[in-house]
């Protein structure tokens, strides 16, 4: 499949295979009718090839009623002139992060979404809810310029979480995104700090060159990390 999901091999009468699907989209995008019970089986049937012939015999091609390389190029030719954001092909980008209580617990079930923000308003991208933990990972497609195919200059992001009947919980605002952003969000003031400031320590834990005593200061530190901090003994390596 090339990066706008058509076929790379040719497609004929009577072939089903998604990539039947893909080119029965791309034809319906250019007007062309194509009936309910081959587009929903995916069917290179009577009506996918008369639709084929009308495309080759209107873009100068040989109306062969096959989909080969000449025709394939042509309908993604025309599918960038149309659209020249379908060229991002599939996700590159993605935005992680949290979403947690005031005590820094996880909460789950949390909307998170991505707009691209325009001169406009706000153009949703992706969307993703939070797991159990409060993790969410959202892919999304990064925005192009509608005239070189690339990165819109500048590109800014707005990343919003929302709780039960849509209620914002925070958003966060995302400058010339790199191809993995984290972006955290806490209920309450104290700002999530999470295991990864004890990272050092674990990772020489795990390599077994630290090596921690039974009774030691060292043994009892998670403790008193925990009581210092707040955070729960599971999360102090």
């Amino acid at each position: 499949m090339n990066l706008l999901g058509l076929p790379k091999r040719a497609l004929r009468v009577n072939k089903v295979d998604k990539s039947v699907g893909v080119l029965q989209q791309a034809l319906a995008h250019f007007g062309y009718e194509i009936v309910q019970d081959e587009y929903a089986a995916r069917q290179f049937g009577k009506t996918t090839r008369a639709a084929v012939v009308a495309y080759q015999t209107s873009h100068g091609l040989q109306p062969s009623g096959h989909v080969e390389r000449d025709t394939l190029k042509a309908i993604q030719e025309g599918i960038l002139r149309a659209n020249p954001r379908a060229a991002a092909g599939r996700p590159t980008h993605r935005v992680r992060g949290s979403v947690r209580y005031e005590a820094w617990v996880g909460q789950s079930n949390v909307v998170v979404r991505v707009y691209e923000n325009t001169e406009n308003g706000e153009n949703l991208l992706a969307e993703r809810t939070t797991l159990e933990t409060g993790f969410y990972d959202i892919a999304y497609v990064l925005p192009v310029s509608t005239d070189l195919r690339r990165q819109a200059e500048p590109c800014s992001l707005v990343v919003r979480a929302l709780g039960a009947n849509g209620q914002e919980l925070g958003a966060k605002t995302v400058f010339d995104p790199i191809e993995t952003k984290w972006a955290n969000f806490t209920q309450g003031k104290t700002k999530f700090r999470g295991c990864s400031e004890f990272g050092k320590r674990k990772r020489r834990v795990k390599q077994g060159t630290l090596e921690v005593l039974a009774g030691s200061p060292e043994a009892e530190m998670p403790s008193r990390l925990s009581r210092k901090t707040g955070l729960a003994v599971s999360c102090i390596p």
